[in-house]
């Protein structure tokens, strides 16, 4: 007997893939905090502008009902879903029959490993490679001007309660990172336009969750955000304006209205071409976390050296001691950075025709050493926090031992 509901085929699917246990939860629970945004991009046939339409949930029920319906001047359209909630998850898996793996690698879980695998853990590369989906996760680089340093981890206020995770403070400057996640679903074609879904996280509103606080914090990109990745405008160009790099869906729009991806209008649309911008703003926003990764191991390699001379006080220990725990945090930090990185390099590889047959396809291998040359970045500071750490420890081992025979001394000369 079919399911009566998504949510009814979710919970018999994870019997099978425990993975989608976080996603059946967000399922039953049917909490929503923000009811989303939902915008849908015609593709014409011809050279005409793309038509770009903002819809409510009904329109996209709507959207989804005439996919069937022969429309002539389209020959694709891609539905961006910004902050995805239970209810689009509930209309979008039961009208095109989704993978619940998709939805299950957009969210979150806060004990996902601990209770049960996520989907880019558990899935192996040949079924990978299989699907007609990806997933993007990254962090994004903000700076908090008046967060007060007891704050560590936060949530943010959307329907996926993304973490915030505050850095120590260095020069006055308190860093969060920022998780985000960006999945592009090639939905196939059947009797009319083809269908591409790109799931987004929302812009961040300055409302951030602590335990069951709220707590408001303003912000600003950190270094302005991420560079433009596109060719310079003209200086005789009138058009200067560039994204606005708060929200990923206007970012978006504004690189597809701009220009659409290469080979997009001499071969079929793929999984591939629908994911090109959003793998080059999440390159250039690597290239803001490369920043800070490198900016905080420069603050631990120079901060040593003043406290040679008061190693013998508690709080030169405890600053150490703070210290190693922090490189350890960005240690595994790393880790978790070049197994998602490798994962989008194997994406690009084995859905990227070779260039010989198709120049246009040229820029999806450039693109693919852009992420090769970010995961080689990443593994160089790794190396070095490897080589910091046992520095520290040896440091800790040697402030602990001063100490210890200054009180031995203090002892004797009581005595």
């Amino acid at each position: 007997m079919a399911p009566k509901s998504y949510t009814d085929y979710t919970t018999a699917q994870s019997v099978r893939n425990p993975c989608l246990r976080d996603l059946c939860q967000f399922l039953e629970v049917k909490f929503t905090r923000n009811i989303g945004r939902f915008v849908c991009v015609d593709i014409p046939c011809s050279d005409e502008a793309l038509i770009i339409r903002e819809l409510s949930i009904d329109g996209v029920k709507n959207l989804l009902d005439d996919r069937s319906t022969n429309i002539p001047s389209t020959k694709g359209r891609i539905l961006i879903v910004e902050d995805l909630s239970s209810e689009i998850v509930e209309l979008l898996g039961s009208r095109l029959d989704i993978d619940p793996v998709f939805f299950a690698s957009h969210l979150h879980g806060q004990r996902v490993e601990l209770n049960y695998p996520k989907p880019s853990l558990a899935r192996l590369p040949s079924r990978v490679r299989k699907q007609n989906f990806v997933s993007l996760p990254y962090q994004r680089c903000l700076e908090f001007c008046n967060a007060s340093p007891s704050l560590r981890r936060l949530s943010r206020d959307c329907n996926i309660p993304r973490k915030v995770m505050m850095l120590p403070p260095t020069k006055d400057v308190q860093i969060g990172l920022v998780q985000h996640c960006c999945s592009v679903l090639w939905a196939g074609i059947e009797e009319g336009p083809w269908l591409g879904i790109i799931s987004v996280d929302p812009p961040t509103n300055n409302i951030y969750r602590s335990i069951d606080t709220e707590v408001a914090l303003q912000t600003r990109l950190f270094q302005g955000g991420y560079e433009d990745f596109t060719n310079r405008a003209s200086f005789f160009s009138h058009d200067q304006a560039g994204p606005s790099r708060h929200s990923l869906l206007q970012d978006l729009i504004h690189y597809w209205t701009a220009a659409l991806p290469p080979s997009f209008t001499n071969t079929p649309a793929s999984l591939l071409t629908l994911s090109y911008y959003p793998l080059q703003i999440i390159a250039a926003e690597w290239v803001r976390y490369i920043a800070v990764l490198s900016h905080n191991i420069k603050q631990y390699e120079y901060t040593y050296d003043p406290l040679v001379a008061n190693v013998t006080t508690p709080s030169g220990l405890n600053y150490l001691d703070a210290n190693l725990r922090n490189l350890q945090v960005w240690g595994r930090r790393c880790i978790q950075k070049l197994y998602k990185l490798d994962l989008v390099t194997n994406f690009l590889r084995n859905h990227t025709p070779s260039a010989a047959g198709n120049v246009e396809f040229k820029e999806y291998e450039l693109l693919a050493e852009d992420y090769v040359h970010i995961r080689s970045q990443v593994q160089t500071y790794q190396h070095r926090l490897e080589a910091l750490i046992p520095v520290v420890t040896s440091l800790v081992q040697i402030v602990d031992t001063r100490r210890s025979l200054k009180e031995a001394a203090n002892v004797t000369r009581l005595t």
